[in-house]
């Protein structure tokens, strides 16, 4: 019989880093309310990095880390700009 039948088809640290960022995931999922999710950036980093374990070498990576930038900077944007301008004395 071939030993390489039952050998897992991803290293012992990849699988560990699919269950930290899935457990991550899954209790981000669960602890925030539905209508905040959007704006989660634990969520959205969660993700990339199951991505990332699972696919990072793909040739639409680097798409998709653009794409995960642009969003994170979008939270960001949404969060601080209107804080920024009520601090600047613009508008409330």
């Amino acid at each position: 019989m071939d030993p390489r039948v039952n050998e897992p088809s991803l290293p012992l640290r990849a699988r560990a880093e699919l269950l930290a960022a899935s457990a991550l995931l899954v209790g981000r999922l669960l602890s925030r309310p539905l209508s905040e999710l959007w704006r989660d950036w634990v969520i959205l980093l969660s993700a990339y990095w199951i991505y990332t374990v699972l696919a990072g070498g793909s040739r639409h990576w680097p798409k998709v880390t653009v794409a995960v930038i642009s969003f994170l900077l979008g939270i960001y944007a949404a969060g601080q700009l209107p804080q920024a301008l009520r601090q600047l004395g613009g508008v409330p």
